[in-house]
């Protein structure tokens, strides 16, 4: 979910959602974050279980959520910059273009 100004977007969700997993494992996952013309920004591991018995589509997913209830939050990202997600152990990243 993404909230829109002219010149920025403030980003208030991050899911990582992978559609595989072990009922009962743990699971790590982080996102990531850089700016035109910065570096990559990352954050802490952040720990999720499978989540296929809970009607929830089955997988993993794990959230990264700012803000308080009723408010939006998160980091004010300019337009161009690269939001990444990525599993702990896995080499690949799932990532999007604020435009």
């Amino acid at each position: 979910m993404l909230q829109y100004s002219t010149s920025s977007r403030q980003v208030p969700l991050i899911i990582a959602h992978k559609v595989s997993g072990r009922k009962g494992h743990t699971y790590w996952a982080r996102w990531t974050y850089k700016k035109p013309g910065h570096g990559t920004k990352t954050s802490a591991w952040k720990r999720s279980s499978w989540s296929g018995d809970n009607g929830r589509a089955p997988g993993v997913a794990v959230e990264t959520l700012w803000g308080h209830r009723g408010q939006s939050g998160g980091p004010k990202l300019p337009k161009g910059t690269v939001v990444c997600t990525q599993f702990k152990g896995s080499n690949q990243e799932a990532c999007y273009r604020l435009g």
